[in-house]
């Protein structure tokens, strides 16, 4: 299953020369250097390296950064899509269109809800139920699954802790994992990033939280489509 979801224009080709801090890499556009946004926070150690292939597009209100890095070539025709603020978009819009088969009856109230001790993504609602989800990145890739946690997270185990709770009280609540990589075949929580918060995962698959993953590509045209709605899940 392959829809689209957005087109974000044309993407900018480079190569990546280091990463600078948490939020800035270093990259080569035809043959000068530019510091560009990175909005994806994890290590990315397995595609954020020297001389991998990226893709950039330009901000069209920089402050201080021109770029922001939004994937990095797996073939000739396909990027992973490492940008955290696509993904999101990419979220909102495929429920829009009813292209998620689970979330088609409910209306999205809010974003960033204060549950518990977090602020969490979204609260949706069908008018008779609350359903309350928190979106993770997941880009690593071993060759068949996406993963996520890939490294630490305490905010990441505070998210999965306060929808336990939110669970225990009746209402609904989900983790949706954006499988970012073009070739995953299925989800799985990467133990060796974070065994906690690996094991709260599976913990709260068990206490009733819903976990999904959507499988999405970044292509050569600026498409973003949808791979897999309802990728395979293994705990």
């Amino acid at each position: 299953m392959r829809n689209k979801i957005t087109n974000i224009g044309e993407l900018i080709s480079c190569n990546i020369v280091r990463r600078l801090n948490r939020f800035t890499v270093l990259i080569n556009i035809e043959g000068r250097e530019e510091a560009a946004w990175l909005t994806n926070t994890g290590r990315l150690k397995e595609i954020i390296y020297e001389g991998n292939t990226a893709v950039c597009i330009k901000l069209s209100s920089p402050k201080k950064l021109k770029f922001v890095l939004v994937g990095t070539k797996v073939d000739e025709n396909k990027f992973t899509l490492i940008d955290t603020r696509l993904q999101m978009k990419c979220f909102e819009i495929a429920q829009e269109k009813k292209m998620i088969d689970w979330l088609q009856d409910y209306k999205l109230k809010k974003r960033n809800i204060k549950l518990g001790k977090s602020l969490i993504d979204y609260y949706f609602t069908d008018n008779s139920k609350e359903f309350f989800i928190e979106v993770k990145s997941a880009v690593l890739f071993d060759g068949y699954h996406a993963m996520y946690p890939d490294c630490p997270s305490i905010r990441g185990r505070r998210h999965v802790e306060d929808l336990i709770e939110v669970k225990k009280k009746g209402k609904n609540a989900g983790l949706v994992f954006i499988a970012a990589h073009p070739f995953a075949r299925a989800f799985k929580p990467f133990d060796a990033g974070d065994p906690i918060l690996a094991q709260l995962i599976r913990k709260a698959y068990k206490e009733g939280v819903e976990i999904h993953a959507l499988k999405m590509s970044l292509l050569k045209n600026g498409e973003i489509i949808l791979e897999d709605p309802e990728l395979e899940i293994i705990l």
